[in-house]
């Protein structure tokens, strides 16, 4: 198994995945959900698998149904039932082990339940803490072009604000506060 912040994974796309992804993001956040996904995809297309959506009603079935071609089942949780989500997630990583097909897994929620497969590599959205907020800041800095954030980088009163902001507690990435208040 390979694990690793969606921030790192879009910042370094590793030429090589797992059999099958798994991408855990914040519920409520989605912030980079599509840039992981079309990142995933095209990863996979590079190495000639075709991407097909499958709803998670037909998910299990179509895992093990026999194919003539490789072929990455993208299957989002996003419309799932909250409820039924750890245990959906948890049947399907069992069929993992002996399925036919390739998978790419998008579930809400946040971190991974135990159980996952070796053969998968499993992609997280952080909270942002104090142990994240480095990288979160660096990617921000990488990756923006509406804002320079390396001239914010040597700004000490921004740098102790956002600290402050994210000492009270973990946030999601897009949660605004620190911006708002910096204005």
């Amino acid at each position: 198994m390979n694990l690793m912040y969606d921030i790192e994974f879009l910042t370094a796309v590793p030429p090589v995945l797992g059999r099958h992804v798994v991408y855990f993001y914040q519920g409520k956040s989605r912030a980079l959900r599509k840039q992981v996904r079309d990142a995933v995809l095209e990863l996979f297309a590079t190495q000639n698998i075709e991407a097909e959506s499958t709803a998670p009603a037909d998910l299990q079935s179509a895992l093990i149904a026999p194919s003539l071609f490789t072929t990455l089942l993208v299957c989002d949780l996003e419309d799932w039932p909250p409820t039924q989500i750890k245990g959906f997630v948890a049947t399907i990583f069992d069929e993992l082990v002996e399925c036919e097909q390739q998978l790419f897994l998008l579930v809400p929620g946040g971190l991974p339940p135990g159980g996952i497969v070796a053969a998968c590599t499993i992609i997280v959205e952080p909270m942002v803490t104090a142990e994240t907020l480095p990288m979160v800041f660096d990617f921000c800095a990488r990756t923006s072009k509406a804002f320079d954030f390396a001239k914010l980088d040597n700004t000490d009163a921004f740098r102790k604000h956002l600290a402050n902001v994210v000492g009270a507690g973990p946030m999601l990435l897009c949660t605004p506060p620190a911006a708002a208040a910096w204005r």
